[in-house]
């Protein structure tokens, strides 16, 4: 035998040592974890068991001191809600009267509040959105506060 020769056999059987030895250890971990995957398999069913049973508890109390505090107040807001509707004395304007002044009120706020002026310097709206380059100014012109809407 050449030197070349006992170098590659020992070359080869050091390669297989080591493949043997690592294929040994991970059958043995594989062997190991499958026991701590039963163990806590177990251990996470009896905690998730153990968080539903406190959330079902603790449900169950505040449902009970709501009803309670619930059924106390109510009482107590109805009482004052008879008191205070027997205390007031009926109206004597028709309800009609009634629709048709607030149907004019309300119709003379909504033509105030969509007419603009038209000669007005003041622009519709302000552009404020963001852009590459130099910030853009966000500032409504004195006396346009009412008119000019800053969009973003």
């Amino acid at each position: 035998m050449n030197p070349e020769e006992s170098n590659y056999k020992k070359a080869l059987l050091l390669k297989v040592g080591i493949v043997f030895i690592v294929i040994a250890i991970i059958v043995l971990w594989l062997a190991n974890l499958q026991n701590v995957f039963e163990s806590r398999q177990a251990q996470s069913d009896n905690l998730l068991k153990k968080i539903s049973d406190d959330i079902d508890k603790s449900l169950k109390d505040t449902n009970d001191s709501l009803n309670e505090k619930t059924s106390t107040t109510s009482n107590a807001f109805v009482e004052k809600l008879m008191n205070k509707a027997s205390s007031t004395v009926a109206s004597t304007t028709a309800t009609s009267t009634v629709a048709v002044e607030l149907k004019k009120e309300l119709t003379g706020l909504i033509k105030k509040e969509t007419s603009t002026p038209e000669k007005s310097s003041c622009p519709e709206y302000i552009n404020c959105q963001p852009t590459i380059g130099g910030a853009r100014p966000c500032v409504v012109p004195a006396g346009c506060e009412k008119i000019t809407q800053i969009a973003y």
